[in-house]
């Protein structure tokens, strides 16, 4: 099979099958969802820092890691990763020829049955981790867990559900409800970012209920010696110095939950060494969130992924108020209403700080009533406009999901190397 053919294949339309009949598909392959330490880790912006800054963490200590993540990405392969790199296309095919193979097996017994793409994919993955002999995986799981593929991987050796850079929020509540129910089957430990309040309470209830430990880092113990724009020095726990290259509170607070997530992992009978943990958190390259590109005038690059992640970098935009000027300019792909509200709350009392303008990057570019817009087709034209703004007090904002970050920050950083 071509990997054109396993890239058709696997994307496929088709019925949902059940998730008695995704298990077992997964045991017609070599009960593929068993017999790995995995952890949960919920789908948000935080959750993508606290898996990379893991990743980072145990392939410093020589773990083999594997990841699935469901950032939006159309390249399947960015999806699944095996000791930090892309799955290759090599073994997508030869994995894809197995998953075909006892999908048409099912079949010969019970015709009516079919997968869908994600669940497909889903196998592909945890096929891939088993043939690779990783020790450890790291799985990006919904919001509605129960509905995720993934869910055949539980119970899970650790949940991290929402709580770092979020608040007591609806979604954060109906996140917590739906991880509950993996603690409740079985899961070890899990690391949590309230103290207090509902979402506390119901992770708690569950965590009595199903004899799991529950941690919550502690914040008061993390002592920051350090900090600019680009990188943060600080110790946890009386541990350390630990080194971020960011000052992202998001970012920090990931990184004393991956701290404690591998407190956790020790507890299991994992072997970390503190070097490991310093020297994987150093190492991290963790995905674009307040990523500066230039300071005066500022560019700030993004992914988006919840309204919360939005609040986040607002709310660190206002904190280094300071370092940046106050016309924003705002360079999307997706509705800007929303981000545009977002904006208004958290700076409508300021003075001296407004979006200025808005960069649409696509086809069919929506009018807003008031704010100036410019239309760009590509993210090279986007990031031709953003680098004409040379007024010290401008500041781009440039937000959207993980493909699209990372495309206009490319764009961006190749058109200034061409002006130098």
């Amino acid at each position: 099979m071509t990997f054109v053919r396993a890239q058709r294949y696997l994307s496929a339309p088709a019925g949902s099958a059940s998730a008695e009949q995704f298990a077992a598909l997964c045991t017609r392959l070599g009960r593929i969802q068993a017999g790995i330490r995995k952890i949960a880790v919920s789908t948000n912006q935080s959750g993508a820092c606290r898996m990379a800054y893991l990743e980072s963490i145990l392939l410093s200590a020589g773990y083999r890691v594997g990841i699935w993540t469901r950032m939006g990405s159309d390249d399947l392969r960015s999806r699944i990763r095996l000791d930090g790199q892309p799955i290759a296309h090599k073994q997508v095919c030869d994995l894809c020829e197995q998953i075909a193979k006892e999908i048409d097996g099912m079949r010969t017994e019970q015709p009516e049955i079919t997968f869908d793409a994600e669940q497909k994919l889903c196998a592909l993955a945890l096929l891939a981790f088993c043939c690779h002999g990783c020790d450890v995986v790291l799985l990006d799981v919904s919001e509605d867990c129960m509905l995720d593929p993934m869910w055949v991987a539980s119970p899970f050796t650790l949940v991290m559900p929402c709580g770092f850079g979020t608040k007591d929020t609806a979604l954060a509540k109906k996140q917590a409800v739906q991880f509950c129910r993996a603690v409740r089957r079985g899961t070890r430990e899990v690391i949590s970012g309230f103290v207090g309040g509902e979402v506390y309470n119901l992770l708690s209830q569950a965590c009595a209920q199903a004899g799991s430990r529950l941690t919550v880092p502690a914040k008061s113990e993390a002592s920051v010696s350090e900090q600019s724009l680009g990188k943060t020095v600080f110790t946890y726990r009386g541990k350390g110095p630990y080194r971020l290259h960011s000052c992202f509170e998001v970012q920090i607070e990931a990184a004393l939950a991956a701290i404690e997530a591998c407190y956790a992992l020790r507890r299991d009978g994992v072997r970390l060494p503190g070097q490991a943990m310093a020297a994987g958190l150093q190492r991290a390259q963790v995905p674009v969130c307040f990523d500066v590109v230039t300071v005066r005038p500022g560019v700030i690059v993004n992914a988006l992924i919840t309204v919360e992640d939005a609040r986040a970098l607002l709310a660190a935009l206002h904190q280094r108020m300071g370092s940046f000027g106050g016309k924003v300019v705002l360079c999307t792909a997706q509705s800007h209403d929303w981000l545009s509200d977002a904006f208004e709350k958290e700076f409508g009392a300021e003075q001296g700080y407004a979006i200025q303008e808005i960069v649409f990057v696509g086809q069919n570019a929506p009018q807003p009533e008031q704010i100036p817009l410019t239309a760009c087709t590509t993210p090279k034209r986007a990031a031709k406009r953003i680098l004409s703004l040379t007024d010290p007090d401008t500041t781009t904002l440039i937000v959207g999901d993980t493909k699209f970050a990372y495309a206009i920050k490319e764009a961006v950083t190749d058109a200034l190397i061409g002006l130098s």
